[in-house]
C-alpha cells in the first residue's frame, strides 16, 4: 500500500508562534514526530499468480506509476520469445516464398509459348506451381498477422500482471 509522503506542501501555511509556548518569536525548537497518513491504498492485480519480481522495499518512497510488482514474468518471457521465434520463422518464410514466385513466374513466362494450343480449363503445371506458391504465401501472411495479434495480446496481459502505484507516496508493507 502507499501513502503520501509527510512533509509540508507548497500550499501549507507558515505557522506563527504563539506567545508564551514557542518562547521568543523566531527560536526553533527540534522535535521527533511520527505523522499517519490519512490514506492508505490497498493495490490488487487484475490478473492471479505468483509474484516474480518486487520492485521496492518497505520505506521506500515511490512516484505515481512506478512498477511495485509483476506476476508470472517467466512465463510471460517465455511466451514472448516462443512467439518471437515463430514471427522469425514466417517471416523467413514469406521471404522464401517470395523467391520461388518470381522463379515460377519466370518459369511460366517461359513457357507460355509451348501450351498456347491446350484446350481451355486445361492448366499447365507451371501455371498450377505459381497459384500453389501464391496462396501459400497468402496463407503465410495470414499467419503472421496472427503471430503479431498474439503478440499484442500478451504485451496487453503483461501490462495486467503489474502493479503500480496509484500516487507519490511510502510503501508500507
Amino acid at each position: 500500500a502507499a501513502t503520501p509522503p509527510a512533509g509540508p506542501s507548497a500550499s501549507s501555511p507558515t505557522p506563527s508562534p504563539v506567545p508564551g509556548v514557542l518562547g521568543n518569536a523566531g527560536q526553533q525548537i527540534k522535535a521527533q514526530c511520527v505523522i499517519q497518513s490519512q490514506r492508505a491504498v490497498k493495490l490488487k492485480s487484475e490478473l492471479g499468480g505468483r509474484i516474480d519480481t518486487v520492485a521496492v522495499g518497505q520505506g521506500q518512497v515511490v512516484e505515481a506509476g512506478q512498477l511495485l510488482a509483476r506476476f508470472g514474468t517467466q512465463e510471460h518471457a517465455l511466451s514472448r520469445e516462443r512467439l518471437r521465434l515463430a514471427e522469425q520463422q514466417t517471416q523467413a518464410k514469406i521471404e522464401l516464398l517470395m523467391v520461388q514466385i518470381q522463379q515460377a513466374q519466370a518459369t511460366w513466362l517461359a513457357m507460355q509459348p509451348l501450351y498456347k494450343d491446350l484446350p481451355n480449363g486445361v492448366q499447365p503445371k507451371e501455371s498450377l506451381a505459381l497459384s500453389e506458391k501464391q496462396a501459400d504465401l497468402k496463407l503465410t501472411k495470414l499467419s503472421m498477422q496472427d503471430l503479431q495479434l498474439q503478440m499484442k495480446n500478451l504485451e496487453r496481459v503483461f501490462r495486467q500482471a503489474e502493479i503500480r502505484s496509484p500516487m507519490r507516496g511510502v510503501v508500507l508493507a
